[in-house]
């Protein structure tokens, strides 16, 4: 829960992005293990979400197009 007790949205899940693993990067592949997230308010509007290997790291670097809301 944000600290307004409105519950909070992961990105990924909202973008459909959640399928692509985010750990571990390196070596065989463990399949469906994401423990990396993007977590917004619902008021942040989300667009994109993508998961990148980042070389000499075992964790994917997330870039996510969020849209923030005037005032």
């Amino acid at each position: 829960m944000g600290r307004d007790g409105n519950k909070l949205v992961d990105v990924g899940t909202a973008t459909w992005g959640r399928l692509s693993p985010t750990w571990p990067m390196e070596g065989p592949p463990l399949p469906g293990v994401v423990i990396d997230h993007v977590v917004t308010s619902p008021r942040i509007g989300n667009s994109a979400y993508s998961v990148h290997t980042v070389p000499g790291t075992d964790h994917a670097a997330l870039i996510a197009q969020l849209s923030v809301p005037a005032g």
